[in-house]
C-alpha cells in the first residue's frame, strides 16, 4: 500500500532522510522509531504529499505521490480542533473540504466507536485532552482512508491517557483495518500496536533495522511476550549511535 524507494529529503542544507526503502502492506500497522531529529516526521510528510522528495520516489496504492491524496489521512501530535465548531462539526470538516456528502451518520458512528457518542454537540474546550484526541482520530477516519499517517498522536498526553488511547487505537484497527504508518518515541507503544517496527539512524535517517512483532491481538501492556520484544527493540536501538 505504501512504498518508498531510495527516498531522500534535504532542506536548508540539512539531510533529513537518505536512501530509505520501506514498504507497508494493506492493513499492516508499521511503527517508525528513532532519536529526535532522525527524520520520522519527514517520512510521514513525504508519504502524505506535503513534502517532495529530493531523491527517490514515494508510492501509495501503486501511484506516485505528487500531492495530498483523498485516501490518505494524517493525524498530528495535537488535535488542532477548531474551537468554534462542535465535536461533530470538527469530525465532519475533512468531508466538507473534500466535498463528500451524507457523512453525518458515519461521523456519529465513529464518535460512538471511540466512546464519545454523547459529546457531538460539545465544543473542544469542554473536553479533556484525551477526548480531544479521540475527536481527532474520528476526523482522520471520516473519509474512510486506505492509509493513515500518525505523527506521535498521543505524545502530549499523560501516561495513563496515552495508554488508554493506544488500546483504543488497537481496537479501532481490529474493527476497521487499514494501512497505518505510525511515528512514536515510545518503545512500549510501538510494540503494543505494530506488526513491524522500523528503527531509523540519527540524521540523516536511514533504516537501521526492522523488528517483527509476531504476536496475536488483542495485546495488553505487561504481557511477557511484549516485554521480550521490547527488550529486543531496546537492544537494536542501543546499536544506533549518534
Amino acid at each position: 500500500m505504501i512504498s518508498l524507494h531510495q527516498v531522500s529529503h534535504t532542506f536548508g542544507g540539512v539531510r533529513a532522510v537518505e536512501g530509505v526503502d520501506l514498504d507497508v502492506g494493506e492493513h499492516e500497522f508499521v511503527a517508525v522509531i528513532g532519536r529526535s531529529g532522525c527524520g520520522k516526521s519527514t517520512l510521514l510528510r513525504l508519504v502524505a504529499g506535503l513534502l517532495t522528495p529530493t531523491g527517490g520516489r514515494v508510492f501509495v496504492a501503486g501511484e506516485e505521490v505528487t500531492r495530498p491524496r483523498r485516501d490518505v489521512s494524517v493525524m498530528f501530535q495535537r488535535p488542532a480542533l477548531l474551537p468554534w465548531r462542535t465535536v461533530l462539526a470538527n469530525v465532519l470538516l475533512p468531508a466538507e473540504i473534500l466535498g463528500l456528502r451524507d457523512h453525518r451518520a458515519r461521523a456519529h458512528e465513529l464518535l460512538e466507536l471511540v466512546g464519545l457518542g454523547g459529546f457531538a454537540t460539545r465544543l473542544p474546550h469542554e473536553l479533556s485532552g484525551g477526548m480531544q484526541q479521540r475527536v481527532s482520530l474520528c476526523r482522520s477516519l471520516i473519509q474512510s482512508p486506505r492509509v493513515m499517517l500518525m505523527d506521535e498522536p498521543f505524545s502530549a498526553l499523560d501516561a495513563i491517557t496515552r495508554t488508554d488511547l493506544s488500546l483504543e487505537l488497537q481496537r479501532v484497527q481490529r474493527e476497521h483495518p487499514r494501512s497505518v504508518l505510525f511515528v512514536t518515541h515510545s518503545i512500549d507503544e510501538a510494540v503494543l500496536l505494530a506488526d513491524r517496527i522500523v528503527v531509523l539512524t540519527p540524521r540523516p535517517g536511514r533504516v537501521h533495522a526492522v523488528v517483527d512483532v509476531r504476536l496475536p491481538r488483542p495485546r495488553a501492556l505487561g504481557q511477557v511476550e511484549l516485554d521480550e520484544v521490547s527488550r529486543s527493540l531496546r537492544a537494536v536501538l542501543g546499536e544506533v549511535t549518534v
